[in-house]
């Protein structure tokens, strides 16, 4: 197959959660015979144009500053780059998440290439703002199939979909994959670990509340970058908390090792690749009940869901994990069981029927 995969922007200048599987996943397809062209933003540090590597093709938009209308000046800067790199001559389009790079999907599909949307989050189909609401349906509409990451998710897009008037959309669920390595040891585990980027909705004003009312005063090791950053290094101040920056996507594992408990304090989630990376090293996890949590983690068995916000809870559990050494292994071992069953052959085979049947329509 001809794929064309649309994503905001690439690593190692960006580290979100959709783009590094966006990235690994257009690798892996190449891998398996496809030819596959990568769309993204290109974002401060980055060389825009195209360049062959690792079997595919990576383009990289180059959008001048349109104060106003730079959601506009993207669309046509992208169009622009969609055919000069082949883009018309897809077979299937790959959107992840609806907006923006669904409306991209939508513009130059005009009914004549399939469109696979990826909705990546609840943010997409909750947002109140202007932009979401009037565009998320319309992407879904021009959609051949969408696919969400979790049941959860999938349930709350066919609401939306009734809610906005949008017939019979074909919705399917497709989680994250991991790339599984060897399994852990399980001793000498010590302190608490976050992955992930330090921006509002991840919760992290929480967990460092949290971690006050922990009588063990464990370290909290910080892994991620973010706007957030500076102000929640000024909060953390008497804290035992380590702020050790963003992590490339391939040393995740490495610097997962040695932790006791992975915690996600979210205030909204779609797919938690970071628990999935967690789970994979072996490592129990204390999250927020939000989104695609509740698909992955399961409570008291491989860690411990608490409400939102409620920061007594998660430094309760926290605090269980840390002192007892067999209810920690016993969930330490589920955990990683339980990312065994998110392997990449068994997620690109799924990815693969799916853009098939798109493109045959069914």
């Amino acid at each position: 197959m001809r794929i064309a995969i649309l994503v905001n922007s690439l690593p190692p200048r960006s580290i979100g959660g959709a783009e590094i599987q966006a990235a690994s996943t257009a690798v892996r397809l190449a891998e398996r015979g496809h030819e596959v062209t990568v769309f993204a933003r290109a974002v401060p540090g980055d060389t825009a144009g195209a360049e062959l590597k690792d079997g595919v093709t990576w383009v990289r938009t180059k959008t001048a500053p349109v104060p106003g209308l730079s959601f506009f000046a993207h669309i046509l800067a992208f169009k622009r780059d969609w055919k000069k790199h082949g883009g018309p001559q897809s077979d299937v389009i790959l959107a992840y998440q609806l907006v923006i790079n669904g409306v991209l999907g939508a513009r130059v599909s005009q009914g004549k290439i399939p469109l696979v949307s990826w909705v990546r989050s609840e943010l997409e189909i909750e947002s109140q703002g202007l932009k979401y609401r009037r565009l998320s349906p319309w992407v879904i509409r021009n959609s051949t199939i969408v696919l969400a990451q979790t049941k959860t998710l999938a349930e709350k897009v066919r609401g939306f979909c009734k809610e906005h008037k949008v017939p019979n959309p074909k919705v399917r669920v497709l989680p994250n994959a991991i790339a599984l390595k060897e399994e852990p040891t399980y001793d000498n585990r010590s302190g608490l670990v976050f992955l992930g980027r330090l921006v509002s909705h991840k919760g992290v004003e929480v967990l460092l509340g949290a971690l006050k009312r922990v009588s063990s005063s464990p370290r909290l090791r910080m892994l991620g970058d973010g706007p957030l950053r500076s102000e929640l290094q000024a909060k953390a101040k008497g804290l035992n908390v380590t702020f050790e920056g963003a992590v490339a996507p391939k040393d995740v594992s490495k610097a997962l090792e040695g932790a006791r408990v992975l915690v996600s304090s979210s205030w909204t989630e779609g797919f938690p690749n970071a628990i999935l990376e967690g789970m994979e090293r072996g490592i129990p996890i204390v999250a927020t009940a939000v989104g695609g949590v509740t698909d992955v983690v399961e409570d008291a068995i491989t860690g411990y869901l608490v409400k939102a916000g409620d920061e007594e809870a998660l430094a309760a559990k926290m605090e269980l994990l840390l002192e007892d050494d067999d209810l920690w292994e016993s969930m330490a071992r589920a955990a990683r069981a339980t990312a065994e069953t998110y392997s990449w052959e068994t997620h690109l085979q799924e990815l693969e029927n799916v853009l098939k049947d798109a493109i045959s329509g069914t």
